[in-house]
This record gives C-alpha cells, sequence and structure tokens, in this order.
C-alpha cells in the first residue's frame, strides 16, 4: 500500500537550478564541483538538486557546501 500523504521531494536538474539561481546550467555543474552549492544526489546516473536544498541554501544567503551542511546537521536536532 503506498502512502498519499508521504511528503515527495522534488529533485531539480541542473538547468532548473540554474533558473533559480539565475546561472547558466554550465555554471551550476562548476559551481558544484567547487562546492559552492549544496551536494547533488545521483539516482541511476543523473544528477539532481533537492529542491529543498536550493531553497534552503539561498534562505541562508548561499554558504559554501561544507557551512551548508554542517548547518543543516545542526538544525535537524
Amino acid at each position: 500500500m503506498v502512502n498519499t500523504n508521504a511528503t515527495e521531494e522534488r529533485l531539480l536538474r541542473a538547468v532548473d537550478v540554474g533558473q533559480i539561481l539565475n546561472c547558466s546550467k554550465r555554471s551550476v555543474h562548476r559551481y558544484c564541483s567547487a562546492a559552492k552549492i549544496p551536494a547533488p544526489v545521483r539516482i541511476n546516473g543523473a544528477v539532481r538538486w533537492k529542491q529543498s536544498d536550493i531553497e534552503l541554501f539561498l534562505q541562508w544567503n548561499c554558504p559554501a557546501r561544507e557551512e551548508f551542511e554542517t548547518r543543516k546537521e545542526v538544525e535537524k536536532c
């Protein structure tokens, strides 16, 4: 039985992240390589970003990945 009340996480492509951040798809991949944006998830070879991570990233004034991940862990508790 499938739980229809479960919140589904929206996964964004680099193009979608680029539109949100107002930059190109290539820039999104560069920022990712430089650890300047949240880490993506990989699903069957596809690279996607969690929409909630991108929203938090913007809400927290675009911290570097290390600071973002640390802050995300602290906020969980």
